[in-house]
């Protein structure tokens, strides 16, 4: 017999009518509320579903599915946690309204979240591979400096979200706002200001992983976070990775094939592999002000 826990949270705005505030519904409820159209993408983690909202036809929504076998911890829980935090801010999904469904032999969790409008940065960077052309490099400074500015306020409450890059990055087209999406393996960060990859880095080798991410020690939580937003800064830039090798990623060996006076000693700051060598966000914020 199924044990359900629901809880929901609904946007509330002056656009919205009443109905769309906060309140509480029955888990029996939830599927009937969500009508699922198609599958928006899929990976290891779960599906992600376009749906629409019967309460509140106007928002465009999407509901995040994911299961473990481990009972005791939802695979979306920090996830929640996150978005939760995010509600009052702008620069990542909305959460609508969620749902955590235990059994005897596995946890299901359902987030139904808003969708954000535009392509992700991995899209447009595709496109402009196959055109052989970059993004105009004013636009690449404008989203970075919105990016930065959307980190810098999940690290001041709390959140790391271990998992930036081109793929979780939404961009609208017509104003270059970007939005920062899958907070799936996001945590909360210590006291201290420490994270630890939680056996991320296991599970998948990524340019984006700062080289701590394969220690068992704790470290920087906002270094780790420059390292990826270095990362995306040079893949925006020149549409590749910044490392030809796993060993010149170790090693902060940068590919310099590239005329960027500005760009390219700030993003060798930021892709130091030591992280306490890593200049803070607000000192890459400072560094930045000048394509703004």
């Amino acid at each position: 017999m199924w044990l359900y826990t629901l809880h929901a949270l609904l946007l509330s705005s002056p656009a919205r009518s009443r109905t769309c505030r906060f309140l509480e519904m029955p888990a029996e409820d939830f599927t009937d509320r969500f009508r699922v159209s198609g599958i928006l993408a899929e990976g290891k983690e779960g599906k992600v579903y376009n749906t629409s909202d019967k309460l509140c036809p106007a928002n465009s929504v999407v509901v995040k599915v994911t299961q473990t076998a481990n009972k005791r911890h939802p695979k979306n829980k920090n996830e929640i946690a996150s978005l939760l935090k995010m509600l009052p801010y702008d620069g990542v999904p909305k959460i609508v309204a969620y749902r955590i469904e235990y059994s005897a032999h596995r946890c299901a969790s359902w987030i139904a979240m808003t969708k954000e409008d535009g392509p992700t940065l991995h899209e447009v960077m595709e496109a402009d591979k196959s055109l052989r052309v970059f993004l105009p490099e004013k636009d690449v400074w404008k989203i970075f400096a919105q990016l930065l500015r959307i980190v810098s306020r999940l690290l001041r409450l709390g959140i790391h979200h271990r998992d930036i890059k081109e793929k979780n990055v939404i961009v609208n087209l017509a104003t270059l706002k970007p939005s920062l999406i899958d907070f799936g393996l996001s945590t909360t960060i210590r006291k201290n200001g420490f994270s630890d990859s939680d056996g991320v880095s296991k599970q998948v080798v990524r340019d984006s992983f700062p080289p701590e991410f394969y220690s068992p020690k704790l470290f920087d939580a906002e270094r780790a976070e420059v390292w990826a937003l270095g990362v995306l800064l040079y893949k925006m830039l020149y549409l590749r990775s910044p490392f030809k090798t796993q060993e010149d990623k170790l090693s902060g060996t940068v590919d310099a094939d590239v005329d960027n006076p500005h760009a390219l000693p700030l993003i060798r700051k930021m892709l130091q592999p030591d992280w306490e060598k890593r200049p803070s966000i607000l000192t890459v914020i400072d560094s930045s002000r000048h394509a703004l």
